[in-house]
Formats: C-alpha cells, structure tokens, sequence
C-alpha cells in the first residue's frame, strides 16, 4: 500500500493483536487441518436456461445473459481454484461447483434458498451457498470482466466454506476472498481510514456472522476491514 497506507496497515496489526489474533490463528489452524466438503446435489434448473460443463464445474445461465462466455469464465475459474487450493493448503476437491447467473434481482431471489428473500440488501450481488447465484441486474455487471470478478470473489467464499464450514468469521471470509481476487476501491481505503482516524473501527466479534444486514456505509468499512485483517495475517 503506497503511503500512508503501511500505516494503517500497521494499525490494523495492532487491532487485531488486541483483539482477535488468537482466535483468527485458530481458525487458519482449522482451516488447513480439516474440514469437508458438502455433498453433491441434483438441481432442476429454471426454464430458459443454457448449461455448460468443464472439469469440475457447471455453469448454467438465462439465454439473455449475452455477456456470459463460458470457456472464458471456466478458464478463469480454474486458475483461481488452483491458486486458492496451493495458497490455503486446501486438499483436491472432487465435488461439482455449480454457478447460476440470473437476469435480474427478481428471478435470482426467487431461487435463492440462502439468505433473506425480498429482505436482501439491494447491495448484495451474489451468493455462495452450496451453488453460487449471480444477479446480473442493476447495470452493476456491464461486462464480463465484471461478471468473471464476481464469480471468481464467490468461489472463495465456496471453497473456503465448504473446507472450513461455520467456523471460519465473515471478516476473514471476506478478506480471503477480496486478497484472492481484487484489491479495493479507493472508497474502501478512505472509509477504513477515516474510521481508524476517528477510533470508530467496527469490532470484528460484530463481522462473525456476515455482512448482508449491513447498510452501505457499514459495508464499505466492513469488507476493508477483513482485506486489511487479511494481508496484517499473511504479512506476520
């Protein structure tokens, strides 16, 4: 980080010290040591839907999604799978990784079996339950470099959860999964440092259960928490 960014890295090293360090190692230690994935399931697939398959993964899509291209997405996928497994440690993983990307906000919700239904935050893009659901809808994903960032962030979350289960906290789930595949914004960066500036860091025993319920404020310092959280961890 250029400038005054070693600093607030810096801090943040302090923050977690104080904190949760302990309990961060702990769940590092299991996440190398053990775990399982989650079994493979049969899904009907909503009509009007194309499906691809490559390796380990399938890929199914509405026939309107014209910026999804498949043997680019696979590639991509699978070179971050590998970076993940060598990096983390993680054991071979056989089952199938399901992607689902959905035309709009009403449609993914209405397959969605994960999180809050209508109640979601109009935020929240993607999941990544036992299938990683995408919503293209918004004017959020205008290309497929967009669409491939969002999937490649929710393969993350899915390999490290179904290697790690519950165990593993949103903060550190979020910030493998940023430091896997993007760095954030300059928004992210100013938010978390006016915050630390200010002492009004959220404390990461609030960032265990997920980010989801949070306002778009809240968001934004949460996800350069667990980024910052993250390199502070692999950086020691």
């Amino acid at each position: 980080f250029p400038g005054h960014q070693h600093l607030s890295l810096l801090l943040t090293g302090f923050y977690l010290e104080m904190h949760l360090e302990t309990e961060a190692e702990a769940i590092l230690t299991a996440l190398m040591e053990s775990g399982s994935a989650e079994a493979e399931t049969e899904l009907k697939q909503p009509d009007n839907f194309n499906t691809f398959s490559q390796g380990r993964f399938r890929l199914s899509h509405h026939e309107a999604n014209a910026l999804v291209e498949p043997d680019r997405l696979f590639a991509s996928l699978e070179q971050l799978d590998s970076r993940v497994s060598k990096k983390l440690d993680l054991p071979g993983q056989e089952n199938r990784v399901e992607i689902e990307i959905f035309t709009d906000r009403e449609q993914w919700i209405e397959h969605h079996t994960v999180l809050f239904g209508p109640d979601m935050p109009t935020w929240v893009q993607a999941d990544s339950g036992r299938i990683i659901r995408i919503n293209m809808d918004e004017g959020k994903v205008t290309c497929f470099e967009d669409l491939s960032l969002i999937a490649c962030h929710e393969l993350v979350h899915h390999r490290v959860r179904g290697f790690a289960g519950n165990r593993i906290p949103a903060w550190l789930d979020e910030g493998l999964a940023l430091h896997f595949t993007q760095m954030l914004p300059d928004a992210y960066r100013q938010s978390f440092d006016k915050a630390l500036e200010r002492e009004r860091l959220i404390p990461l025993e609030l960032l265990e259960k997920g980010f989801a319920r949070l306002d778009r404020d809240a968001k934004t310092l949460a996800y350069s928490q667990g980024l910052f959280g993250n390199v502070y961890i692999n950086l020691r």
